[in-house]
């Protein structure tokens, strides 16, 4: 970005920089006035402004909201989209923007996307190594190719799924009649 938000001063003054990091704090308390008027008072300095507030509301939709709300990122990707059929200033544009606002700020919270991201990268960065399970190594790897794991160790171990679906799925002795008919050694 060209833009130094804190070089930034919004209507009422604050900097840019503590007025987008106040926007996250207003929502993720769920004060849907402040955060409103933190997005809005953004927005409205430059179309390259409100880019990062569209930005950072995408961030929000993982880094606050996460598994809390999973169908986030959606909503705010299409809110944003939906703003673009607008010219930067127009009324409607801002309608959208505050909507966004209001759906991060009334859906419920999770940081435990963030927080995973922050022992990871510490951990990457410490050298901490960590062992692979034996089901990882299936056909579709060297090591598992010449352990002689084929479809069905993949169908009935590589495969699965935890936590498994309380949906059927119709094909799966179909599919595993197939592959012992193709390959009876698995």
């Amino acid at each position: 970005m060209d833009i130094l938000f804190r070089d930034i001063k919004t209507a009422s003054g604050h900097s840019g920089d503590l007025m987008l990091s106040a926007l996250q704090k207003f929502i993720r308390r769920g004060e849907t006035e402040n955060a409103a008027r933190a997005a809005f008072e953004l927005a409205a300095y430059s179309a390259e402004a409100e880019m990062v507030v569209w930005q950072r509301l995408r961030v929000i939709c993982a880094e606050d909201v996460g598994m809390a709300n999973p169908q986030a990122p959606a909503v705010i990707h299409a809110l944003a989209e939906s703003a673009k059929a607008f010219p930067w200033g127009n009324p409607d544009r801002n309608i959208i923007l505050t909507h966004a606002v209001r759906y991060l700020c009334a859906s419920s919270k999770d940081r435990a996307s963030c927080t995973l991201n922050s022992v990871i990268k510490r951990r990457v960065k410490a050298g901490t190594t960590f062992d692979l399970p034996d089901y990882v190594y299936d056909m579709h790897t060297e090591k598992g190719r010449e352990m002689g794991r084929g479809r069905m160790h993949f169908l009935h171990e590589a495969s699965r799924v935890v936590p498994p679906s309380p949906i059927e799925d119709p094909w799966f002795d179909e599919l595993q009649a197939m592959y012992k008919e193709e390959d009876p050694n698995g």
